[in-house]
């Protein structure tokens, strides 16, 4: 194959995912049979190493009435109850997809940083408590 990606998950920070890339490199180097002018634009690829996108969750510790929060987030939500059992809002500053659950469970996906995570989460707990 003369193309490839490699996928990471299950990191718990940015920083702890480009140490995981460092060290996938390092063994990738250490693997018998590797041609020396193969792997050296192997290795500039892997340079190219970029977030994609990070997700979070969080709790309210409460029930949440998702019926009422569709109706007064407009066309920002959408809260189809036979196709998904949460409602699906679209963020737009920073560009993130909120899902939230009847049970207070929130997750927040598509985030190119970690602070955008953080302050979705708290703009989402504030709309929520209103």
């Amino acid at each position: 194959m003369t193309v490839g990606g490699v996928t990471s998950v299950q990191s718990t920070s940015e920083h702890c995912s480009r140490l995981r890339r460092r060290r996938r490199d390092g063994k990738l180097r250490d693997v018998d049979g590797v041609a020396a002018r193969g792997f050296a634009t192997r290795v500039r690829a892997m340079q190219d190493f970029k977030i994609q996108s990070i997700v979070g969750s969080c709790d309210v510790k409460f029930p949440i009435r998702l019926e009422g929060l569709a109706l007064s987030s407009g066309t920002f939500a959408n809260y189809e109850p036979e196709i998904f059992p949460g409602l699906v809002c679209y963020m737009v500053e920073p560009k993130i997809v909120i899902l939230v659950f009847v049970s207070g469970k929130i997750i927040l996906t598509r985030a190119k940083a970690s602070d955008d995570i953080h302050s979705s989460c708290t703009r989402s707990k504030r709309m929520l408590s209103l």
